[in-house]
């Protein structure tokens, strides 16, 4: 009933994306002129500090010395958490001394936290909840950023990571619009062997953070 009311009366139709479009304007929303992408304005300036590493991690439990995998989002099914279980599992069992960092909440915590804690990980994970300080805690606490959703319309936690200047990983499910950095950005689909997403995770701990990356995107936008 929204969609048909919308059609009727709307002068301009805009999406975020080229993804989240047809599911307010249909599929075929391109044939129309007044169907347009306006893209999200950012205010970037608060990624631009320097990060506070130790005394960030110190407080939120992180142990010294060990490589930060981070994610940002609902603690809900769609941002696929199972996979980041997954892939924090087959890291410690490679001799990977890595940590995940989880910003949100939402209704599976109990669940995720059990399945952590019966593969033995409890103490490689931290749920930091929901936080003001995101960009804070993403220049001053995280090595990478992890981003394995099942769909998205155009994710800002993600835009946000890439502007603190972190090497991502994550699935193909994710629209186009949201690689700003399709040259150093690893892109997998959620097809691929858990071996292949290791590797890219391990590949982008490696690389660490590019000091200017934050800079250039907002001269990117």
């Amino acid at each position: 009933a929204m969609r048909r009311l919308i059609a009727s009366q709307m002068t301009m139709g805009f999406s975020c994306s080229a993804v989240a479009a047809p599911s307010l304007f249909g599929s075929n929303w391109r044939r129309l002129a007044r169907h347009q992408l306006l893209p999200y304005g950012f205010d970037f300036d608060h990624c631009s500090a320097p990060p506070a590493r130790p005394g960030l991690r110190e407080q939120l439990r992180i142990p010294p010395g060990r490589s930060v995998i981070g994610h940002v989002g609902r603690l809900e099914v769609q941002k696929n958490h199972d996979l980041i279980i997954a892939i924090a599992d087959q890291l410690v069992r490679r001799g990977e001394d890595i940590h995940v960092l989880l910003l949100g909440e939402g209704s599976r915590k109990a669940e995720l936290m059990e399945q952590i804690r019966q593969l033995g990980l409890g103490s490689r994970f931290t749920f930091a909840g929901n936080r003001a300080d995101v960009a804070a805690v993403l220049r001053g606490a995280m090595d990478c950023f992890l981003f394995p959703s099942i769909h998205e319309g155009l994710p800002l936690a993600l835009i946000e990571a890439q502007a603190a200047g972190l090497p991502a990983v994550f699935s193909s499910s994710v629209t186009e619009e949201a690689n700003l950095f399709p040259g150093t950005n690893q892109v997998l689909s959620l097809d691929r062997p858990l071996c292949d997403w290791c590797d890219a995770v391990v590949q982008a701990l490696r690389a660490g953070i590019p000091a200017a990356l934050g800079d250039d995107l907002g001269r990117f936008l």
